[in-house]
């Protein structure tokens, strides 16, 4: 497989430059397949903030073969309150599911990978009742210990 374009939306500079530094090691690492013209337009083709993307934003980038993306996980994780998509830091769930829903509207040969805490394990009314919501938007999660994708950490997550 070899990545044509990517582009990443954040706000956080930090975390934009953290991104910058991952795509120079996977181009180091996989220079066939990830080139730096996949990723020269990463930051600049698209509002770094979820919120500003629009419908026109999405059918300009042209076909779209996958989606990486996720939410705050303060409202869903065991640690928090349990206010799941109430939780003031979950409200970008809702810019996801509308790129989302446009990608699948304009490109529906595409898929889309979404990592947030383990909310099924949770039994605190309010996260279930909200994980119910997620997966009627989003479908049933795959479980899983992020030790099995080459981390170094060991934690479960969607």
């Amino acid at each position: 497989m070899v990545v044509r374009r990517y582009f990443y939306v954040d706000i956080y500079l930090v975390a934009r430059q953290v991104a910058t530094s991952r795509m120079m090691e996977l181009t180091a690492k996989f220079p066939q397949q990830f080139s730096t013209i996949a990723w020269k337009a990463i930051f600049t083709f698209l509002p770094s903030d979820i919120e500003l993307i629009q419908k026109k934003h999405m059918e300009l980038l042209g076909p779209i073969d996958l989606i990486i993306s996720s939410w705050e996980c303060q409202g869903f994780s065991a640690t928090g309150f349990g206010e799941g998509l109430s939780d003031i830091r979950s409200g970008l769930f809702t810019d996801m599911v509308r790129l989302i829903t446009w990608a699948q509207s304009i490109f529906p040969m595409f898929g889309y990978v979404i990592k947030n805490t383990p909310c099924q394990l949770d039994q605190r009314e309010k996260v279930q009742k909200h994980y119910m919501l997620v997966k009627h938007y989003l479908g049933e999660p795959l479980l899983f210990n992020v030790a099995q994708c080459s981390s170094y950490a060991h934690w479960l997550c969607n």
